[in-house]
């Protein structure tokens, strides 16, 4: 039977009766045993405990226990109606973390407190074991970056055992700072501490649960707290767990890290950053946008494919890829094409007017190859002539992209054969040369060799030629 009033409860704040009975730190014993009677806000309590309420399931231990919380809530309620949370936890003899107030905007001395008080409160809830392996796991203080079933078998600990300490830690903290729910736990926290975290994880949530780049993280940092990430990088394992997200690092073909919220498919989003990468350098080395982006990764993987919000964080991990600027295309650059026939297209396109063998062997060699490879002349005109991508203008050593339909390819002789056939006259050489040259290039010295080398023409009068 529980019995408890006083004039003292009248004074309290309705917005504190409807508040959760969490806040009066009760044991899971206790606190199992009046939800188990429907009494879940602090309101609830102070009714029933007026009218005598019977909990069958509980001890006398508990029923003492929750006796004393009441008693220790009507002695903490200010004038205001509101309740003095740290006077509360005193009277029940809690350890209050930190031990002493933080001046306020004093960052400095903010982040050195942050490891301890959450140390101090997870061997207070939790034991020494959970201590150990919380410091082990979030900072690495005696193996280094070691995983949770590598710190489990140091510290002699069934990895079954390691995560479920692991779990309840994570699970104390999470529920003490973000919800007041103290159940169970023998500390409470400053209101100033516990406020400067939930500044920061709003801000994280504000990303609306999405991948984003690391740099983010850094203007978060900066926005909220006045700091830069390499001020909290001893702790930020330890925010990032807290707060229910995780850094995916660089690894190759990364760039940058990474920045999602825990549940997210780790290896879904690297499998897009290497399919990204494949389809930009091999692919469509001209580019893609975004949206088309998307669409090869649903076509390739329809399970855990990136939203289109996040396609530009996943680009901006990838080194060396560019904008095209016209088309809103993103592209790789030149030395992240993996082959060279790409790698000529794009100095041609670059470039707008043929260019011979030796002009663009030139070019080419400004970017690097594939290891081993040879990048000669010889070369670079094996991989032109094996790529319809590529012509190359008469027997001129001189080439253009195929889709350049305005510019002539055919030999000199050719297209002189179609204008002596087109005239039904004779014509000079400077005639000739006149109505080729805007077409393609050709020296008029060089005209009256190649008609006399071909047998489709003969000379009637000096530099004057007709169809045989």
């Amino acid at each position: 039977m529980i019995w408890f009033d006083t004039p003292r409860l009248d004074a309290l704040r309705r917005a504190v009766s409807k508040k959760s009975i969490g806040l009066l730190q009760l044991s899971p014993r206790a606190s199992n045993a009046l939800e188990g009677q429907k009494i879940n806000s602090i309101g609830d309590l102070i009714k029933a405990a007026r009218n005598t309420f019977f909990a069958p399931h509980l001890g006398v231990k508990s029923i003492a226990e929750i006796k004393g919380a009441l008693d220790s809530l009507s002695s903490s309620i200010d004038q205001d109606g509101n309740v003095d949370w740290l006077r509360y936890a005193a009277n029940r003899h809690f350890v209050i973390l930190p031990s002493m107030e933080l001046e306020k905007g004093s960052m400095s001395r903010f982040l050195p407190q942050i490891p301890l008080v959450m140390e101090a409160a997870v061997e207070s809830s939790c034991g020494v074991h959970a201590k150990e392996l919380f410091q082990q796991y979030l900072f690495g203080d005696k193996f280094g970056k070691a995983t949770l079933p590598e710190i489990a078998q140091k510290l002699a600990f069934s990895r079954q055992f390691a995560s479920n300490v692991k779990n309840s830690v994570l699970g104390v903290l999470r529920r003490t700072i973000f919800e007041d729910d103290y159940r169970g736990c023998r500390f409470r926290f400053r209101h100033s501490f516990v406020l400067r975290l939930r500044e920061l994880k709003t801000a994280l949530d504000e990303t609306g649960g999405r991948a984003f780049p690391y740099a983010v993280w850094d203007q978060i940092l900066a926005r909220t707290w006045g700091v830069a990430a390499t001020q909290v990088a001893p702790i930020e394992n330890l925010l990032f767990a807290i707060f229910s997200y995780q850094v995916v690092r660089p690894v190759h073909p990364q760039k940058l890290s990474i920045v999602v919220p825990k549940g997210r498919n780790v290896l879904a989003l690297r499998r897009a950053l290497a399919d990204i990468a494949l389809l930009l350098t091999q692919k469509f080395p001209d580019g893609l946008s975004e949206l088309q982006l998307l669409s090869k990764l649903q076509r390739s993987n329809r399970d855990n494919v990136p939203l289109l919000a996040e396609i530009p964080t996943l680009l901006d991990a990838i080194p060396g890829l560019e904008s095209d600027g016209s088309e809103g295309k993103v592209r790789a650059g030149m030395d992240k094409l993996t082959r060279m026939s790409d790698q000529l297209e794009r100095i041609l396109r670059a470039r707008g007017v043929p260019t011979t063998t030796r002009e663009l062997a030139s070019e080419v060699n400004r970017f690097k190859g594939r290891a081993g490879s040879i990048r000669s002349a010889r070369n670079v005109n094996s991989a032109l002539s094996n790529d319809k991508r590529f012509k190359i203008i008469g027997r001129t050593r001189i080439w253009i992209l195929s889709e350049w339909d305005h510019i002539e390819t055919r030999t000199v002789a050719e297209i002189a054969a179609g204008l002596l056939r087109q005239a039904a006259r004779p014509m000079t050489e400077s005639e000739l040369f006149g109505l080729i040259a805007p077409t393609r290039p050709v020296a008029q010295s060089s005209i009256g060799t190649l008609l006399r080398q071909n047998g489709r023409f003969r000379r009637t009068a000096p530099c004057t030629w007709t169809l045989k």
